[in-house]
């Protein structure tokens, strides 16, 4: 596995922190580091992310380690359990080539775990595809912790066919999570930089959020929320002002402070400040009231918008504010 750029992810937490391997991808326009989503999902983490590039000629490692290089968390696929990172400062690294139709055989891996430091493990064994995952054979590869987002690769510099995600399994590349990491290097190129999430609750309510806490807090709270992805980006000078319901559970957003007032006139209502800020022009962000529970979508896309106005359970209240272009 000489043929890739291996780097520790550190991601601050209380009380102990969490950390994971990644591989840095390099193209004309940025680097980035693949890993996976589940080192992010302490409820109590924040986005204080550390990537520290290791000797590249792994896995005859000297344990020499480069000064961290500032990251941000881009994407995050919590079902197939990969992450994006951008990189802020771009750089020449040894980019692996990616299979997307490994069907079986012996792999090699390492990372960096807690009880290593900085220097590598290195195994090898045999993998086979099982729908999305790549399980190990029994007695042969054994991840730890910290070897979470390594790469699973074809042994003496062949090409990455995984990520470590689990102690016995990986997620197998494939087709669809290739294009979907290809995507989102494609969106960090041009798309929004501050991201507002969206999710959905065990009950169908929408939350938004620009805050990586939240939304990690709450996949991980098992209590049924799912990360549907990013629906618009924030930044301007217009508030967002952000409200909860004791009672229902509803979130509710506006860009009207006289909205705001007329809403935390009515029983149940709490002000928890400001979402975000949205700009004065760009893209409109189209509030709808659902028919079914009263709860609220707001939608940049227009497709989106005309499949959901399609299936008549939705109300269109019309532009709430807009995301910059």
């Amino acid at each position: 596995m000489t043929e890739m750029d291996i780097v520790q992810v550190a991601v601050h937490s209380q009380p102990t922190g969490d950390n994971g391997t990644g591989i840095r991808i390099t193209t004309k326009d940025g680097s980035w580091v693949i890993t996976a989503a589940h080192i992010f999902a302490q409820a109590n983490a924040t986005t204080d992310i550390q990537v520290v590039p290791m000797n590249p000629n792994f896995p005859q490692s000297d344990g020499v380690t480069a000064p961290p290089i500032t990251p941000i968390l881009w994407r995050l696929d919590t079902n197939q359990d990969l992450a994006l990172i951008t990189l802020t400062q771009n750089s020449v690294t040894l980019s692996p080539a990616l299979q997307v139709d490994f069907t079986g055989g012996q792999v090699e891996t390492g990372g960096f775990p807690g009880t290593s430091g900085t220097t590598p493990t290195y195994q090898t064994g045999g993998a086979t595809p099982v729908n999305n995952t790549l399980q190990f054979d029994a007695n042969g590869i054994v991840i730890v912790q910290g070897e979470s987002g390594s790469p699973i690769a074809i042994p003496n510099g062949g090409p990455v066919v995984g990520i470590v995600t689990h102690t016995t399994f990986g997620t197998l590349l494939s087709d669809a999570n290739v294009a979907e990491i290809l995507r989102w290097i494609q969106l960090d190129n041009g798309g929004p930089k501050n991201p507002i999430y969206h999710l959905v609750g065990p009950q169908g309510f929408n939350f938004y959020t620009q805050y990586m806490t939240e939304v990690m807090a709450l996949v991980n709270s098992n209590s049924g929320w799912q990360l549907k992805g990013i629906a618009f980006s924030s930044g301007g000078t217009i508030p967002v002002f952000r409200l909860v319901n004791t009672i229902n559970g509803f979130h509710f957003w506006t860009a009207s402070a006289a909205e705001q007032a007329a809403v935390l006139n009515t029983p149940g209502w709490q002000s928890e400040g400001i979402g975000w800020n949205a700009s004065s022009s760009g893209i409109a962000v189209n509030r709808l009231s659902s028919k079914l529970n009263g709860d609220h979508s707001y939608v940049a896309d227009p497709v989106e918008l005309a499949n959901l106005l399609a299936t008549g359970n939705y109300n269109n209240e019309g532009i709430s504010f807009y995301s910059p272009l």
